[in-house]
C-alpha cells in the first residue's frame, strides 16, 4: 500500500534526503497527505528530542503539514516543538507568515523572541524586517534593512547583509515601485548567490510572484516557479503561477490539471484558505467547459 511504502521510505532515508521525496509526493504525485504525514509522525516519534535528527524531522513534519494548508494543526504542533526547540518554533512561525499561509498573529511569540535580541544579531534584524514588510509596516522594515545592508556599510561577507540588500527590493515593491523593486530584488538575489536557503526563499517568492503580476513577466515567473528550490510552504503558490501561465498561453487542459494539483494539495485546508480554493474550482470548471 501507499502507506506502507511511505512508512518504509521515510523510515530509511536521512531527514535532509526526504525533502525532494516530500515535495514530489505532495505536489506532483498527489500522494495521500494523511499517509505521508502519518509516516513522518511515526518516524519522529522514534527519535528522542535530544537527538539533532528530532529537530530536522519536526521541521519536515511541520512544513509538510503547512504545505497541505492545515495551519491550525501546525499551530498545535509548534507548541510541542517550542518546549525542546524554541528557535525552530519561531523559524516555522515566521516562514508561514512570510509565505502568506498564516496571519501575522501566528508569529507574535516569534517576533517577541527576535525583538529581544534585535540589534545584536543580524539574523534577528533580517527576519524582523521581513515580518514588517509582510505585515504592512514597510517603512519600519525598510529602516532595519538599510542599517543591515552592505550599501550602508555592513560587511558584504555577512550573508544577512547580502539578503538585506535583496530585501530592499521587496520594500520598494511594497512602497509601490514594482518595476524598480523587482530589478533590485533580482540583482540582490544574484549578489547573495541565488542560494536555496530558508533566508532566500521568501525573497525569491516575492520576486517570482511580483513577476507573475506584470503584463510580460508571467511566463518567466512560471519557468522560475517550476525550478524553484523545494520549500514546501511555497508549493501551492508556485503551482498556481504555473497554472496561470498555462491558462494564459492557451493550454486549458494543462492549466486545469495544474490547478487541480493545488486543489489536491489543499484538499483538507483550513477555513481561511477556502475562499481561494473556491476561486480555483470556478476556474477549473470554466477551463474544462472551454
Amino acid at each position: 500500500s501507499v502507506a506502507f511504502y511511505l512508512d518504509r521510505t521515510v523510515g530509511s532515508l536521512a531527514p535532509l534526503r526526504l525533502v525532494p521525496l516530500l515535495y514530489s509526493a505532495l505536489v506532483h504525485q498527489g500522494v495521500d497527505s494523511e499517509a505521508l504525514l502519518a509516516a513522518l509522525g511515526s518516524r519522529r516519534a522514534l527519535i528522542p528530542p535530544e537527538d539533532p535528527a528530532w529537530a530536522l524531522m519536526s521541521k519536515l513534519h511541520l512544513l509538510a503539514t503547512a504545505a497541505t494548508g492545515r495551519i491550525e494543526e501546525v499551530r498545535h504542533q509548534i507548541e510541542t516543538v517550542r518546549v525542546h526547540e524554541p528557535e525552530l518554533a519561531s523559524e516555522i512561525s515566521i516562514r508561514l507568515v512570510l509565505a502568506g499561509l498564516a496571519s501575522p498573529e501566528f508569529a507574535e511569540e516569534a517576533r517577541a523572541f527576535l525583538e529581544s535580541v534585535d540589534g545584536a544579531d543580524p539574523a534577528a534584524t533580517f527576519w524582523l524586517s521581513l515580518l514588517d514588510l509582510a505585515t504592512g509596516e514597510w517603512e519600519h522594515g525598510q529602516r532595519r534593512l538599510v542599517d543591515n545592508a552592505p550599501s550602508q556599510g555592513a560587511p558584504a561577507s555577512d550573508p544577512y547583509a547580502r539578503f538585506s540588500e535583496a530585501a530592499l527590493g521587496w520594500a520598494d515593491m511594497v512602497a509601490g515601485d514594482t518595476i524598480a523593486g523587482l530589478q533590485r530584488l533580482e540583482s540582490g538575489l544574484v549578489f547573495a548567490g541565488y542560494t536555496s536557503s530558508s533566508e532566500s526563499a521568501p525573497l525569491r517568492f516575492r520576486w517570482i510572484d511580483g513577476l507573475a503580476q506584470t503584463d510580460d513577466g508571467l511566463q518567466r515567473a512560471a519557468a522560475l516557479a517550476r525550478h524553484a528550490p523545494m520549500q514546501l510552504e511555497y508549493a501551492a503558490h508556485y503551482r498556481q503561477i504555473v497554472a496561470r501561465a498555462l491558462e494564459r498561453s492557451g493550454q486549458p487542459g494543462a492549466a486545469a490539471e495544474a490547478y487541480k494539483n493545488v486543489l489536491r494539495l489543499w484538499s483538507d485546508a483550513d477555513p481561511h484558505l477556502q475562499p481561494e480554493l473556491s476561486r480555483i474550482r470556478l476556474i477549473v470548471e470554466q477551463l474544462e467547459a472551454a
